[in-house]
């Protein structure tokens, strides 16, 4: 009707992602119990996994509670007192999904997590993606990790007696900055510059 040239009037919620279907990205980390057998300790590639799933707005959607919806055979339905639109293209791409989605998710590296928390793609099966949803320890370390902290140049500790140059300054300042983030670091001065004094 629009592309006809009518003026269309539509309740504020059309538009509003709670009223059609998208996807989440849940990201979880992996217990020792889900650790490879056998293997002792959990390796760097072995401690996240990630799903997709189906959801309205906020809420993920079972593939019991989509046959549901579909099984109604309406353009609009309301699921937990909101409208949603079930336009055929919409219904398509979710049925593609739950195709995608029948292997079990499989470890994935940290890096891979990492890179899906913080840059998602637009879509996934023709569905938007609407969110990212972790739990545990991962959930809070994203949280600190998103806020945006930017690195400042710290004093020395108080029992440091010496004087540290403006890189060393920097240097101590950084290794602070990714050990308050629960990450690695390497100093990789030449030698001579006083990486052993800015690692103490």
């Amino acid at each position: 009707l629009t592309q006809s040239g009518f003026g269309l009037f539509v309740p504020d919620w059309w538009h509003k992602p709670q009223a059609r279907l998208s996807v989440q990205l849940e990201l979880a980390p992996l217990g020792p119990e889900l650790a490879a057998p056998g293997s002792g300790l959990l390796g760097f590639d072995q401690l996240t996994r990630f799903s997709w799933q189906l959801a309205l707005g906020e809420q993920s959607l079972s593939r019991e509670a989509f046959d549901q919806l579909v099984a109604l055979k309406a353009p609009l339905v309301q699921v937990r007192g909101r409208w949603v639109r079930l336009d055929p293209d919409q219904v398509a791409a979710a049925l593609r999904f739950w195709e995608e989605q029948n292997a079990p998710p499989d470890p994935r590296s940290f890096a891979e997590t990492l890179q899906l928390a913080l840059l998602p793609p637009a879509e996934v099966a023709g569905l938007p993606v609407e969110g990212v949803q972790a739990r545990g320890w991962l959930r809070e370390w994203l949280s600190q990790l998103q806020d945006g902290a930017a690195l400042t140049p710290l004093p020395p500790p108080a029992g440091v007696r010496a004087t540290l140059r403006p890189y060393q300054i920097t240097g101590f300042s950084w290794l602070t900055f990714m050990r308050r983030w629960g990450m690695g670091a390497i100093l990789a001065d030449d030698m001579g510059l006083g990486k052993t004094l800015m690692a103490l």
